[in-house]
């Protein structure tokens, strides 16, 4: 997915469709970007703001607490960590995670 939004996005921004290129540059913000900012947020607090990195560090282990809540904290932060992964492996080179079937 990360080579699709790569290789994709400069013929995007040359289509004049606005509603599928909002729709691309917001999926590329939420699998690219996004991701990132969890990762240097925690790094960067944790090192400059070490009293704010415990209050949200708490924050985050009531919202484990609360049964509304924990559900998408458990899944939002590894999903974000996975992204990172991803990034990753895709600059290893394209891999395929199965094998086309022949016919």
């Amino acid at each position: 997915m990360v080579r699709h939004f790569v290789r994709f996005l400069p013929k995007v921004m040359r289509i004049k469709n606005r509603k599928y290129k909002a729709i691309f540059l917001e999926e590329f913000y939420l699998h690219i970007i996004n991701p990132w900012f969890l990762a240097l947020g925690i790094v960067l607090t944790a090192i400059y703001l070490p009293k704010l990195f415990l209050i949200l560090l708490l924050a985050l282990l009531i919202t484990l607490v609360i049964p509304q809540t924990r559900e998408l904290v458990k899944a939002w932060i590894p999903n974000q960590f996975f992204l990172i992964m991803a990034q990753f492996k895709a600059l290893r080179g394209e891999f395929l995670m199965w094998k086309k079937e022949s016919k």
